[in-house]
């Protein structure tokens, strides 16, 4: 090594140093802001619903657990069956009125 350059050498690398911190500052914006966005789309997405539950739900059904033994398992509703109404046949889509032509068009040779 030759100790004429060495002060050019740590000038070089005090600038590279300087710009890769400034690079280095700049991602770190950039990550905290696509964070940001990532968590408002979370919260979007995933976030609270109309369907919440309530802590006594939560109270009662930790009662309940606590309170039935293995032995006697906790009744289920039978599920009652549900009618579907039949469908109404379609009108036709096109008027009974209306003429029809029949055309053929064939290709010249």
């Amino acid at each position: 090594m030759n100790t004429a350059t060495l002060p050019v050498e740590l000038s070089a690398l005090r600038e590279l140093v300087g710009t890769l911190q400034a690079a280095l500052e700049l991602s770190r914006q950039e990550n905290s802001l696509l964070r940001q966005k990532l968590d408002a789309l979370v919260r979007r997405v995933f976030g609270s619903s109309s369907e919440q539950v309530d802590r006594q739900q939560l109270e009662l059904l930790l009662q309940l657990a606590a309170s039935a033994t293995p032995a006697e398992p906790v009744p289920v509703a039978a599920k009652q069956a549900v009618k579907v109404p039949a469908r109404k046949p379609r009108a036709p889509r096109l008027p009974e009125h209306l003429p029809v032509v029949g055309e053929v068009i064939e290709p010249e040779p």
